[in-house]
This record gives structure tokens, C-alpha cells and sequence, in this order.
């Protein structure tokens, strides 16, 4: 299976897109990297100097009501039972 090529900026035009952007994801989209990628050379950037900005962290997510979604879409299953069991 080939590879997917992803595109290789110069380091101003990096620099300028993540200024400019507004997450590593944009980034990513814009420049046709992958976001692990974005992130790496960001990191490799700040460690030379760069003073290249940080993004937000999302929020995190609701996990009692991720748990209760998630336990919506079992059929016939009962609540009681996985949250007595610690769950």
C-alpha cells in the first residue's frame, strides 16, 4: 500500500500558518500535513526559539454523561447492576 505524500512547507510559510491559525487541526488542513506531524515541528520549532503560540486545550469532556450515553444504547442492560458493580 503507497504511502500518503503530504506536503512539505518552508519553515516561514509553517510559522505563518500556525500564527494564523487557530488550532494544530487547522493547521493540519491547511498546509496538508497530518496533525502529529503540525506538532512535532512545532515542538522542534519552540525548542530553536520560535516563539510560535499555544493553542487552547478543548474542554473535557462530561464523563458521567458520556457513561450514561454509553450505557443508553446497551439494550435490556440495567443501570443499577455496572453502577453497583463500581463501574
Amino acid at each position: 500500500m503507497a504511502r500518503k505524500k503530504y506536503a512539505r512547507p518552508t519553515p516561514k510559510q509553517f510559522i505563518e500558518t500556525w500564527q494564523t491559525s487557530a488550532s494544530t487541526t487547522e493547521v493540519a488542513e491547511k498546509l496538508r500535513m497530518n496533525t502529529r506531524q503540525v506538532r512535532v515541528r512545532a515542538c522542534r520549532y519552540r525548542r530553536r526559539g520560535v516563539p510560535l503560540k499555544l493553542f487552547a486545550w478543548p474542554d473535557p469532556p462530561d464523563w458521567d454523561e458520556l457513561a450514561d450515553y454509553a450505557a443508553s444504547l446497551v439494550p435490556g442492560e440495567d443501570k443499577t447492576t455496572s453502577e453497583s458493580a463500581g463501574i
